[in-house]
């Protein structure tokens, strides 16, 4: 199993996504890229990145760009961030009406054809209104929910994903009316006291995964990485003028 896995990540049809509420970026920028290397994802998804709007926006990370963020203003330390491989194309998506300081999103679409591809992340305060939440969830899913769009939603949401509470329940009850799983079903956070699952990954329930934490030593939450298992075409990148891999969902792999 752990030479299929290394062989899988070797290949280029595969697209890889990093998750990780980082509990504060600025000072980790290094480490984070040194225990990426050298398998670089193609989405780095981060929560609690600590930083202000000018210090997110002139924070280089090796190999990434800045493709959406939210930074906290009324509240200390917060925030989340999507970063993409430098040469992947995108459209930046504002949801900023929906963050409400303890409960924040951002998002971004990529030009994947047929079926294009939203990445949300999200965070949740556990102090934040749980019924608020979800009818904001809700209603960006209804904006952009369409046959020709897929999501992934990364997020901390502080649910523990490793009971089955009611708030777990209403979260499941909702994603699944737009076809979408929960895929962590490890702990993700472990001291003397507890043991939890409070970080997850949702994608449409057709697609195939693999997914498997990464322990960086760089917070109490680990990081994840799933890797979905795609097609091969090619584009050229509007950015550079090179050739590059444009991808699309293959539903029926096995």
């Amino acid at each position: 199993m752990i030479q299929t896995q290394k062989k899988l990540t070797n290949s280029k049809n595969l697209f890889r996504i990093f998750h990780q509420n980082i509990r504060g970026l600025k000072s980790k920028v290094d480490e984070l890229s040194n225990s990426l290397f050298p398998d670089y994802p193609n989405i780095m998804c981060l929560t609690e990145h600590h930083l202000k709007d000018n210090e997110i926006d002139n924070l280089p990370i090796d190999q990434f760009k800045l493709g959406s963020k939210f930074c906290g203003h009324e509240f200390k330390n917060g925030g989340v961030c999507i970063s993409l491989h430098e040469d992947l194309d995108f459209f930046s998506i504002s949801l900023d009406k929906y963050c409400k300081e303890k409960d924040i999103v951002c998002a971004i679409r990529l030009k994947i054809t047929p079926i294009q591809l939203i990445i949300l992340t999200i965070y949740r305060s556990p102090s934040g209104n749980f019924t608020n939440f979800l009818k904001n969830l809700d209603s960006i899913l209804n904006t952009w929910c369409s046959n020709k769009i897929e999501f992934v939603i990364y997020d901390d949401i502080n649910i523990n994903y490793l009971e089955n509470c009611k708030k777990r329940q209403q979260l499941e009850a909702l994603l699944q009316t737009y076809n979408l799983i929960g895929t962590v079903s490890f702990p993700m956070r472990k001291s003397k006291a507890s043991t939890t699952a409070i970080d997850n990954i949702f994608l449409t329930r057709t697609k195939n995964y693999i997914i498997n934490p990464h322990i960086n030593g760089l917070s109490d939450h680990e990081a994840q990485i799933i890797i979905l298992f795609l097609q091969n075409k090619q584009i050229i990148s509007p950015q550079r003028g090179t050739s590059m891999t444009k991808v699309y969902w293959n539903s029926s792999y096995y």
